[in-house]
């Protein structure tokens, strides 16, 4: 069981919701290389020292490839865009544009190409690299963290109390009783999160365009599942997040603050 939420957990972190309309302002880092492909070392022609330069006027928290990662990022690479120099330049004329890659390889922002006939390399390349930002300019960055609703709040609250001892309390069975007498498990994922594992009301599954709808008895909905490639995983809409199938039990998956949000929930599919 143990693997297979190691598994889940690599997905989870590991995935984008595809799904969501992406802008620049989604990111809070920007990746750059300390050497592309198609430089002989690190830094030639001040490449990327420039690049890492104009990302930051721009208001881009920049990680260069060889630096020490941000603990947010460390947990979450989808937080980032790697910024991709693509060279097609030729012997006459040297055209550079940038692609913005998110963490599942899709392209986020491509800039327009940039051309120069300058003969000096690193001159060329200078000029070249400021004409590709002028499209990125244009786009006014600011990070905007997802919003935080107040439900989510008071789970940052259940899952930033007091650290558990890991080696202590690995796993813990318990009774949670409900008019469903629904059994759960308290699971110590590490001593940066937490799970939280309450009874649920009833959610109903409504079938729509790529998944389900989740309903509670409102009727409200709850959560739009989308399907994944892998059976039993759907993306949950609008957030970094899935839900999964384990031992016959759905879970809710996703990270607040930090802190891994795990909730059991009772679906019921509509006929």
């Amino acid at each position: 069981m143990l693997k297979i939420r190691i598994t889940l957990a690599f997905i989870f972190l590991c995935a984008i919701s595809t799904f969501a309309q992406k802008s620049l302002n989604d990111y809070k880092y920007v990746i750059v290389p300390i050497k592309y492909e198609f430089q002989k070392s690190e830094y030639s022609y001040r490449i990327n020292s420039l690049t890492k330069f104009l990302f930051e006027k721009e208001g881009f928290i920049v990680i260069m490839s060889d630096d020490k990662y941000p603990l947010d990022y460390s947990t979450n690479h989808c937080l980032a865009l790697t910024a991709n120099l693509v060279n097609k330049s030729n012997m006459l004329t040297t055209k550079l544009y940038y692609d913005l890659v998110d963490c599942n390889n899709n392209i986020i922002y491509s800039t327009n190409l940039a051309k120069t006939k300058e003969k000096d390399f690193e001159r060329a390349y200078n000029i070249a690299i400021r004409k590709t930002f002028e499209g990125i300019i244009a786009q006014n960055y600011k990070y905007e963290p997802k919003e935080v609703t107040p439900e989510v709040v008071a789970e940052v609250a259940v899952a930033t109390t007091p650290k558990i001892d890991v080696q202590s309390t690995t796993m813990a069975d318990s009774k949670v009783e409900n008019n469903n007498a629904i059994k759960t498990e308290d699971v110590v994922v590490s001593t940066a999160s937490r799970v939280e594992n309450t009874s649920k009301n009833v959610l109903y599954a409504q079938e729509v365009a790529n998944g389900y709808q989740l309903v509670d008895s409102t009727p409200k909905v709850v959560y739009i599942a989308l399907k994944s490639s892998i059976k039993d995983v759907y993306l949950i809409k609008d957030t970094n997040g899935i839900i999964y199938k384990n031992d016959g039990v759905w879970i809710a998956e996703y990270y607040v603050g930090g802190a891994l949000i795990q909730k059991e929930l009772n679906i019921k599919l509509m006929e």
